[in-house]
């Protein structure tokens, strides 16, 4: 994982898998929720936050799994080979990680 300080009291995470192998197996969904109650039981922070470039649906059906909220678009946020793309941004505060 990859951790950015983005806000006061926020921080945004990256993830991904190299080894194809293992992707859909779940391994993700479970480290990112062992990783963000870490974070919110660790540090002072009110907010994690994920980037996720539109096109990529197997990262956000795994936000959306471990409780991210999703917020909206972040329009041609992104430069990748070559052109412009768009970022769902979703979201998790320290109140709803208790609640998951």
């Amino acid at each position: 994982s990859y951790i950015k300080s983005i806000f006061l009291d926020a921080q945004e995470l990256k993830y991904i898998i190299f080894d194809e192998k293992n992707r859909g197996k779940g391994f993700m969904k479970e480290a990112l929720k062992v990783f963000s109650s870490f974070l919110f039981s660790n540090r002072k922070i009110n907010r994690l936050q994920l980037a996720i470039p539109d096109y990529h649906r197997a990262s956000i059906a795994v936000a959306q799994k471990c409780g991210y909220i999703f917020e909206g678009i972040a329009r041609e946020a992104i430069f990748s080979n070559g052109k412009y793309l768009d970022v769902c941004i979703y979201s998790l505060l320290r109140k709803e990680n208790t609640q998951r």
